[in-house]
């Protein structure tokens, strides 16, 4: 056996020069190690390493052979062992090693690891193991670490409780798993540990700080101290209050003229085939007035009273035809029941149905019933039609006026007049129409009042924020230059009306904003002033709105250079409408066209085709939360949704206009 012995500083260094005289591998050569290297003490009594290596025979002896047989069988434990025999290994982050007479594994260090050999620091990047070295490592990279975090909300109504729940983790760093190897690399490996060190005592101190005491959950508290997953658990709940209902009647007739309109094949109104009227006799049972049910309070989960809303009664006003007994609305005449509805109060009457078989021309005479009109030719040029009930026309209307209290339905065309519907009505709604305009830009300018009567500049300065109408001033010079015209046109309004105008509230309103914002006045103004007219504004307009009910719309085909006002729906059936204002307390629907003039509807438009194409200035106007969806929209059409308006350069089809939560116009 050929051998050599080599020195070096250290047993690898030795080992290297030897393998380099020897032009072997480590797998080609036995080491024994003669003398291991010593550093000594300020260098001296150090010595150098000694190996001596010896080139292995390729031959085997029989007796080697035969033992070789059992190494083969992967099951026996000479064949485990003798497999690790000049091996190192790492297994669950200890170093494991079983060097032999013949062979010394090698170790190479990676960074991120200290290896102690012995207690003793290697300081070198590569080391030779030998038997009886007890090895040891330190994983010097820091431990990336999060803790849990946690919190406990509470929803706007205080009514439900939830903790959320976050859990930390540590990442854990270890030596990765090696194979049994006469050289192996030590590597390091990082495993991301989840923990939750959240208590439930934490969550329960937590609830008590916050007065969180109603309706607790406790095993959804266990959860989220036990979870490691990010999640939300509902601790508490409280208990929601059960509204009552407002008072109402039920009505036991059929009074909606419009469910009588039948429809042919094609979708349209077949007019033969419709009846227009539904009548009672007397001693008929028209409606049962029912009385408000309380409702039951509730509790946030702060143990709060959270009462129900308070309910009020129907208010019944009896009219022509019918008597109130025992919680029961009785015809007392033959005809229509005929409902009118304004919040919580309700006008019931019942009503005859006048036929008048010709024109209404100068040889009849205007036409003034109290009930519903049936007119079977046309309304000719100057003729009014006024009916407490339902008009219906089966021929044209040309340059004529009709009101009515219910229904409006004509079956031809309709010329330069003037129709409405729910006329009682129509005043209120313009009203509050126009109030809720100037009821958000009021709004708008005391939230900016309030910015600055905050500040530390305005806090700092002379002026009184008892008296803030400098500041409004400058705020409509150069923030909201069209609030000053939106006053105007209410109060010249109240003016106009003012013998119509049942409610004075209205017109101490309009005095009001007159002297705020249209005057030099030098009254003081505070924000609270502006905070209480907001909400007297807010008061009016909820007092008197005014439900869209089925009995009060216009049913119409066309319409040119007319004026439509209903304070219920409108309904343009066949060929459209041109030049024609329209003004809804509910939707407009146009089947068809809609060339030209301008549309108000408080519930929605929906219009097949607007505009023209020789871009005929058309516009359609609906309040903020409302949207406007136009099959083709032509070049100059104009929409307007709330504050913010686009008009049309160009066709465009399948349009839908609204605004989204921030106030910005979409169009889809």
């Amino acid at each position: 056996m050929e051998s050599i012995i080599a020195k070096g500083k250290t047993i690898k260094e030795a080992i290297q020069k030897g393998l380099e005289l020897l032009n072997l591998s480590n797998q080609e050569v036995q080491v024994e190690i003669i003398q291991p290297e010593a550093k000594g003490f300020w260098g001296m009594g150090s010595k150098e390493a000694l190996v001596k290596l010896s080139k292995l025979e390729q031959i085997l002896s029989p007796t080697e052979s035969e033992h070789d047989q059992k190494l083969n069988d992967p099951h026996s434990m000479d064949s485990v062992l003798h497999s690790s025999i000049g091996k190192a290994w790492v297994k669950d982050g200890v170093i494991y090693s079983q060097p032999s007479a013949t062979q010394f594994p090698i170790v190479t260090i990676a960074e991120g690891i200290q290896l102690y050999k012995n207690k003793q620091l290697v300081e070198e990047n590569q080391t030779v193991i030998v038997a009886g070295d007890m090895l040891e490592t330190k994983l010097v990279e820091a431990i990336a670490h999060e803790e849990t975090k946690w919190d406990v909300r509470l929803d706007d109504m205080k009514l439900t409780a939830w903790v959320d729940v976050e859990p930390g983790y540590k990442v854990v760093q270890k030596l990765s798993d090696i194979e049994p190897s006469h050289h192996i690399v030590l590597k390091v490996e990082e495993q991301k540990e989840v923990y939750n060190h959240l208590q439930y005592k934490e969550i329960a101190r937590k609830l008590d700080a916050l007065h969180i005491t109603y309706g607790l959950n406790q095993v959804e508290m266990i959860k989220a101290v036990e979870t490691l997953e990010p999640s939300t658990f509902e601790v508490a709940k409280g208990a929601a209050p059960k509204q009552g209902k407002d008072g109402y009647i039920e009505s036991k007739t059929n009074v909606d003229l419009q469910q009588h309109l039948l429809e042919n094949e094609d979708g349209r109104i077949d007019y033969k085939e419709s009846k227009t009227n539904s009548t009672v006799e007397p001693g008929t049972v028209v409606a049962i007035i029912h009385p408000p049910t309380s409702g039951r309070s509730g509790y946030t989960a702060t143990n709060e009273l959270l009462p129900a809303t308070k309910t009020v009664p129907i208010t019944v006003q009896p009219k022509q035809g019918v008597t109130v007994a025992d919680e029961k609305i009785i015809a007392t005449a033959s005809g229509r029941p005929h409902f009118s509805y304004s919040g919580n109060r309700v006008m019931v009457s019942v009503l005859p149905t006048l036929i008048h078989e010709g024109n209404v021309n100068e040889s009849s005479g205007n036409i003034q019933f109290t009930g519903d009109v049936e007119i079977e030719g046309e309304v000719e040029a100057s003729m009014l039609v006024e009916a407490e009930g339902n008009i219906l026309v089966e021929q044209a209307v040309n340059k004529a006026t009709l009101n009515a209290s219910g229904a409006v339905i004509t079956r031809k065309n309709i010329l330069n007049s003037d129709i409405s519907a729910g006329a009682h009505m129509i005043l209120v709604i313009e009203l509050s129409h126009m109030l809720q305009s100037i009821h958000h830009n009021i709004e708008k300018m005391s939230a900016l009042l309030k910015q600055l009567v905050l500040s530390s500049s305005f806090k700092s300065s002379d002026v009184s924020s008892n008296n803030l109408q400098p500041f409004i001033r400058k705020l409509i010079e150069k923030k909201m230059k069209d609030f000053p015209m939106l006053v105007k046109k209410y109060v010249e309004r109240i003016k106009k009306e003012e013998t119509n105008i049942k409610e004075k509230a209205w017109s101490e309103v309009g005095v009001e904003l007159n002297t705020l914002f249209l005057t030099a006045s030098t009254h003081p103004v505070s924000l609270d002033t502006m905070i209480q007219l907001t909400y007297k504004i807010e008061q009016l307009c909820q007092r008197n709105k005014t439900e869209v009910t089925p009995n009060s719309y216009i049913q119409i085909e066309n319409a040119s250079s007319s004026r439509l006002y209903s304070s219920g729906n409108i309904l343009v059936l066949g060929s459209g409408c041109i030049n024609t204002t329209i003004h809804s307390g509910g939707m407009v629907k146009v089947n068809s066209t809609l060339r030209g003039g301008k549309v108000y509807a408080e519930l929605g438009a929906d219009i097949h085709r607007a505009g023209s194409d020789s871009g005929t200035a058309t516009f359609i106007e609906v309040p903020e939360d409302q949207k406007i969806c136009i099959e083709t929209a032509m070049e100059g059409t104009t929409i307007k949704v709330g504050s913010k308006k686009h008009t049309f350069k160009e066709t465009i089809r399948q349009v839908t206009a609204a605004l989204d939560p921030s106030g910005r116009l979409l169009l889809e």
